[in-house]
Order: structure tokens, then sequence, then C-alpha cells
């Protein structure tokens, strides 16, 4: 029997050979089919892993996703930092103070900066971490971090370590013309592309003295909502992130339409072989 089944295939193999020398455009156009298919398939996983990986990265930088912002009000570009710290006097203690914006290396490349309290967003970590299970733990203690030194305002940047290979692994970079040192962290702290640093030294690059682009404000401080819009005091406004959904909501979108397009590649290569 099962030297029958040898014999059998031997023939189906000879006369696809046979049919296929008569026909090489046909052979060809099977080839390029299934390769074409086999490779938009494996482009869509690609995608989609990278869309869920930005999407993971679109939380606040060392921090859980924030439920409102505190945004400067229509026509300005900045808050003034002396509002964070009324907010923070009056009980505001879940919040996040932003200032972000772009700088050039010595290369020319633009590079998206971020600073943050640094101490009040890796102390959110540890809370919402509390929360969850089978997490790697992310401390203010873990990876060998110059605390003092980032809190003294020194010039020190953090990146990912996916990002500090992609720029050549080099400990030390000129930011807009001031000697910055680099330390490289897991990938795991979901620092995404963007450079972090405490916020003294962001607003040094960025030339943005006492200013932030924005607050960030997490669940534990809406309880008392109506108090802190009241604070604000026409200093600025207070609005609901929707980031977080509108993001899930494109992604998946993004992410049918892409395994639509995957199903028909193959659909059309098994339609030209047959």
């Amino acid at each position: 029997m099962q030297r029958f089944n040898i014999r059998h295939i031997r023939v189906v193999l000879h006369l696809f050979r046979a049919h296929y020398r008569q026909a090489p455009l046909q052979a060809a156009a099977i080839v390029i089919g299934i390769v074409l298919a086999v490779t938009l398939f494996v482009a869509v996983q690609a995608i989609n892993l990278n869309a869920k990986r930005s999407y993971a990265e679109s939380t606040e930088q060392l921090s859980a996703q924030a439920t409102h912002l505190i945004l400067p009000l229509s026509g300005q570009r900045y808050l003034s930092q002396s509002l964070y710290f009324l907010l923070k006097q009056h009980g505001l203690s879940d919040s996040l103070p932003v200032i972000e914006g772009r700088v050039s290396d010595s290369k020319g490349r633009s590079l998206s900066v971020q600073g943050s309290d640094l101490i009040a967003a890796i102390s959110s970590i540890d809370r919402n971490q509390s929360k969850a299970t089978n997490t790697r733990e992310v401390s203010i203690f873990n990876d060998g971090l110059p605390i003092a030194e980032l809190l003294m305002g020194k010039p020190i940047i953090l990146m990912s370590q996916s990002q500090f290979i992609r720029m050549g692994s080099r400990a030390e970079l000129t930011l807009n013309d001031i000697k910055t040192q680099v330390i490289p962290l897991p990938d795991e702290w979901q620092l995404g592309n963007r450079l972090l640093t405490d916020i003294s030294f962001a607003q040094q690059l960025l030339n943005k003295h006492e200013q932030l682009s924005y607050i960030a404000v997490f669940e534990g401080a809406i309880n008392h909502k109506d108090k802190w819009i009241q604070l604000l005091n026409e200093r600025a406004k207070w609005v609901s992130n929707n980031q977080s959904a509108d993001l899930r909501s494109l992604t998946d979108s993004f992410h049918l339409n892409l395994t639509a397009m995957s199903l028909l590649a193959f659909l059309v290569g098994l339609f030209v072989v047959a």
C-alpha cells in the first residue's frame, strides 16, 4: 500500500511537471500568487503587531492612561507651571505635569522629547501595577536609574532599549547644542520612540522655562472634578481624554481591513492555482 502511494505521488508530480512545462506562464502566475499572498499575510501580522505596540505606548510615559487633561485655553500653547503647584496645594495629587516638544541632535535628526515629574510618573506606575498580575515590576530603584541626578535637572535622558540600538547605542547625544547623557531602559517601561527626562531639564532643552504643555489627571482625582474646574478659574480647560477609546476603535477597524485584504489575497492565490 505504501509503495502504491509513493508511485501514485510520483505519477502526479510527473504529470504536473509535464503540464507546466507546456504552460510556463501559468506556473509563474501560481508561484507569484502564492508568494504575494504569503508576503501580504506576513506584512499584515507585522503591521497589526506594530499597531498594538503603538497603542500600548500611547499612555503617558511611565504612567497609566490619563482620564482627563488640563489644557491651555484656545489661542495659547502652554500652561503656567504655577497652576500645577496651585492644584497640588489644594490636593490634586493624582496628576502629572508634562512638557513636550521636538529637539535636534548633532546629525540633524528631529526627536520627540517629553519631560515630566518622574517621581509622580513612576509612583503612578507602581499604583497601576499593584492592581495587575503577572507583570514585570517597574520601580525607580530598578535598572540603575540615577534618580538624584535626574531630579537635579542634570542633562540626562531616558530612552527605550530598542530606540537606543536604532540610534547607534551612543552613551551621549548632543541635543539642541547641549551634551546629554543617554540611559537606555527595558522596553517594558513603554517609552516608545520618545525621549524622557525630568521636567526641569526638558524645559531647558525646549527653552520653555516654567511652562507646561498639559497636566494629565488620573482616575483617582475625578471624584472632586467640580473642585478642580473651579480652581482653574478660566486659566485652563478641563477635558476628557478620549484618545484611548478613539485609538482602540481605529486600531480594530484597521486590523479588520488588513485581515480582509490578506484573506482576499489567499482566495486570489487559490483561484489562480485552480
